[in-house]
C-alpha cells in the first residue's frame, strides 16, 4: 500500500544519505539527503542537494537544495548499492 511503502522509504531516505539517477545524455546525478519532513497536508517531502556530472569526465554541476515528494523521490532516485 502507499502507506507502507512510504514507512519503508522513510527508513532509507535519511539525512546525508546519497542517492543516484544515470541520465541517457551519459550523466549521472548524485542527490544528497538534507532533510525529510511533512508538509502541512501530512505529505512528506525530500529536501536534498543534487550534483550532475558527466559520466566519464570533470564536467559538475550543483544545485540545491531542492524538495520533492517523498513517493516522487523513490521513484525517481535510487540508493547506492
Amino acid at each position: 500500500s502507499f502507506f507502507a511503502r512510504n514507512r519503508d522509504a522513510a527508513e532509507l531516505v535519511k539525512a546525508g544519505n546519497r542517492f543516484y539517477r544515470h541520465r541517457p545524455d551519459r550523466m549521472v546525478e548524485t542527490a544528497t539527503v538534507l532533510s525529510v519532513a511533512s508538509d502541512g497536508l501530512g505529505i512528506p517531502h525530500v529536501r536534498y542537494n543534487l550534483d550532475i556530472q558527466k559520466l566519464r569526465g570533470t564536467t559538475k554541476f550543483s544545485d540545491g537544495p531542492r524538495s520533492l515528494a517523498l513517493e516522487t523521490f523513490m521513484s525517481t532516485y535510487r540508493a547506492e548499492s
